[in-house]
């Protein structure tokens, strides 16, 4: 999030958006951000962030695979904060696997 605080926002893309706290971060100043999880759920929970600081206006929430859903959109920033734990085996849970 401190990386991005620096640079231009314009029409921001968040890819595994998870809570979208980082899109979030630069929401204020972004034209439109495009927040993109695989889990239905994690984009759900950025739906509820932006709407709790009164930004769903800003926001189009998309369930799909990296940039399946985006069909040729143009982006000025691209952010993402993937899962990074490799999977074990012990969790299953996507929010958290980086995979092997």
């Amino acid at each position: 999030m401190d990386a991005a605080a620096r640079l231009p926002a314009g029409m921001v893309l968040e890819l595994c958006c998870g809570t979208g706290i980082v899109g979030l971060s630069l929401a204020r100043r972004a034209r439109r951000v495009v927040a993109v999880d695989i889990n239905p759920v994690a984009v759900m929970n950025t739906v509820v962030s932006y709407q709790n600081r009164g930004l769903s206006e800003k926001l189009d929430a998309v369930v799909g695979d990296l940039f399946s859903p985006l069909h040729g959109e143009v982006f000025d920033l691209v952010i993402m904060n993937p899962p990074y734990i490799e999977d074990e085996g012990t969790s299953g849970d996507i929010a958290w696997s980086g995979g092997k």
